[in-house]
């Protein structure tokens, strides 16, 4: 790999060079080009934080290399003994969040992409299979933040987004949901309940409009 040549291919600037290798102390690997975040990012990184990157992760930047599509700061909080596990190639826009909370995990799989201005916020774990498509403004969050006081209650619950699933714009994804193989999440819906593969939902909450269907880029 030719890494001058991707730097000066991708048009990174001096201040995304030197925070990206910051960040890299915290890696498993130290390819310098494996974990870049845009020099923009809002970083904040607590104690025994552990990055296992298995391929390449992006953050804060579009498709051209530049952040015009969002006026908003990336975001990237490692709360104390987080995990974030990188599975092959991820990016996320301009404008995303990665928050981890304590003892929380996030794992991303290969060949999957977040637009811009999403938000993954996990205080227990989330996981996002291969050739995931996340579009604008969508929400993953594994906690309520706040207990509820009636029996059984769970403030967090593990989110399992599997392979090949589209989230349109503006869902919301919230605690205790898997996603199936090959379902769409219609712009704007908001998920509490497991979608079956292969599947199309909407609304508010989230309902079946239909079933077997298949999707591509």
């Amino acid at each position: 790999m030719n890494i001058l040549k991707e730097i000066r291919d991708r048009d990174l600037g001096p201040f995304t060079i030197l925070k990206s290798i910051y960040l890299l102390k915290y890696c498993e690997k130290k390819n310098p080009l494996s974990f870049m975040v845009h020099s923009k990012t809002k970083t904040y990184i607590g104690k025994n934080v552990a990055i296992k990157n298995y391929g390449r992760f992006n953050l804060g930047f579009s498709k051209t290399g530049t952040t015009f599509i969002s006026k908003d700061r990336p975001i990237l909080e490692f709360c104390d003994d987080s995990k974030l596990t990188i599975n092959g190639i991820f990016s996320a826009g301009p404008g995303s969040c990665i928050s981890i909370g304590n003892n929380a995990e996030v794992i991303l799989g290969n060949n999957s992409s977040i637009t811009a201005n999403s938000k993954i916020i996990s205080h227990k774990k989330i996981i996002i299979g291969n050739n995931v498509i996340i579009s604008w403004d969508v929400q993953i969050m594994d906690t309520d933040f706040h207990n509820i006081l009636i029996d059984n209650y769970e403030q967090k619950k593990e989110i399992v987004i599997e392979d090949n699933v589209w989230i349109g714009s503006r869902a919301t994804i919230l605690k205790g949901v898997t996603i199936g193989k090959g379902s769409v999440i219609a712009a704007g819906s908001v998920v509490t309940k497991d979608v079956p593969e292969n599947t199309l939902v909407g609304g508010v909450p989230a309902k079946i409009i239909r079933s077997n269907i298949s999707w591509r880029k």
